[in-house]
């Protein structure tokens, strides 16, 4: 009779203890949903997949009509400790040429598996949203939580850029700015991220601005113990998927002859031209440039 009684005591002891472990697992708290600020955010899937070099995020507001106001910043981590985040340079919606509700940030997934990615979008009058999406990086595709179909965007931008026949979405530049230039008849440089999203090579091969008398494509080397700039006679060569870096002391956009000189807070129009017939007119800043006394350093 006793050993009965320990016996249920027992398992009863059990039931309490696997019943008190089930209450108290961790239980996935459901999305939040989006604050009421007025803004759809999302991330376009990249057609690159894990080897994509950049991001593009799309602004509207609840009517689907493009946010072309903002700065936007983007972090990524992954959903566990262990890795440093990935974070881009915010950038503006025309940074890439057009302004169109989509900003293109550069970013590189440099792990496997489950990430969260965290925009934050500043608008012209100081308001800021913030959006935290889920995104699974495998070998074969990346998926991101909200994200239209790929298939979509192709088709919104062939609608957007090809308009005038030659502005389809070919290549994408981001964080563009000029050196600033104190004299007329001086030269100045041009820096900027340049992306390769298609599955072929693309070649900038020149360019033109009211600025300046003559465009080159520059790179900087060391020659017998001296740093020299020569053009790129042939062009600068994207190959496919990949971004190449135009800045200080390396790859450059040369403005030769300038019409007048460059302060900080000028602003002028490059356009760009590539192999592929694809022309970008973008608007370019005068911006304080590490190491620069103002003169001819590129």
């Amino acid at each position: 009779m006793a050993k009965a009684v320990l016996w249920r005591a027992a398992l009863l002891g059990l039931g309490l203890a696997l019943f008190t472990a089930a209450c108290a697992a961790p239980v996935a708290a459901p999305s939040a949903p989006p604050p009421d600020d007025g803004l759809v955010i999302t991330i376009l899937t990249p057609a690159a997949g894990k080897e994509t070099a950049t991001l593009v995020v799309q602004v509207t507001d609840r009517d689907g009509a493009p946010v072309t106001d903002a700065t936007v910043a983007l972090e990524g981590d992954m959903n566990h400790a262990g890795m440093v985040p990935v974070i881009a340079d915010a950038v503006t919606d025309d940074a890439d040429g057009v302004a169109d509700g989509r900003y293109t940030l550069p970013f590189r997934f440099t792990m496997l598996g489950d990430w969260i990615l965290t925009v934050t979008v500043t608008r012209d009058d100081g308001s800021t949203a913030t959006r935290t999406i889920n995104a699974q990086v495998r070998d074969d595709a990346v998926a991101i939580e909200g994200a239209p179909a790929v298939a979509a965007h192709d088709e919104h931008a062939e609608d957007e850029h090809a308009h005038d026949g030659k502005h389809a979405e070919v290549v994408h530049i981001h964080d563009v700015r000029a050196r600033p230039a104190p004299l007329v008849g001086g030269n100045s440089a041009v820096y900027f991220l340049l992306h390769n999203p298609t599955d072929e090579p693309v070649t900038l091969i020149g360019g033109s601005t009211p600025a300046a008398a003559r465009v080159e494509i520059h790179e900087t080397v060391m020659q017998d113990g001296v740093m020299r700039m020569r053009e790129l006679a042939d062009g600068l060569t994207v190959a496919a998927g990949e971004t190449v870096a135009l800045e200080p002391g390396g790859l450059h956009v040369m403005l030769i002859d300038l019409v007048k000189a460059l302060e900080v807070g000028d602003e002028l129009e490059l356009t760009l031209v590539f192999d592929t017939g694809e022309e970008i007119v973008t608007q370019v800043p005068v911006k304080p440039i590490e190491g620069s006394t103002g003169g001819h350093r590129h």
